[in-house]
């Protein structure tokens, strides 16, 4: 009996990590605009909380007027110490944005900057910071 009542524990809580692995899966990425950071600093970057962006990010990265909307674009994300932690390429902009959407579990507490480089060479960058929720 002890070993029938061990395996159908294990199953159940087996079928629970499934039925949580699929939930987070079918939970849509966090959505936020940004916008880039005048002269690279200086600006208190949003916060977005822990559990919201849990499921991932989708930042939508706005164009300043007259830039290059026809250029292809790389995203990468920076931790605070300047690693990249992700990188996106051959991204497009659309209605004046360049949408990207950032994996879940990738983002944790801290500060990160999201940069954003044309093919023409142009470099815009969005700060982010994660607090507790």
């Amino acid at each position: 009996m002890a070993a029938f009542s061990a395996v159908m524990l294990g199953t159940v809580h087996g079928l629970q990590n499934r039925v949580v692995r699929l939930q987070r899966a079918a939970t849509p990425p966090f959505a936020v605009w940004l916008a880039p950071e005048p002269g690279r600093g200086g600006v208190d970057a949003p916060r977005l909380g822990e559990v919201e962006i849990a499921a991932g990010l989708r930042a939508a990265l706005a164009l300043p007027a007259g830039h290059d909307a026809e250029s292809t674009f790389v995203a990468a994300v920076h931790a605070a110490d300047g690693r990249v932690l992700w990188t996106s390429a051959d991204l497009r902009a659309s209605d004046g944005r360049v949408t990207v959407t950032i994996p879940a579990g990738l983002l944790t507490r801290g500060d990160y900057r999201i940069v954003l480089r044309a093919s023409a060479g142009d470099e815009l960058v969005y700060a982010v910071r994660v607090v507790g929720s």
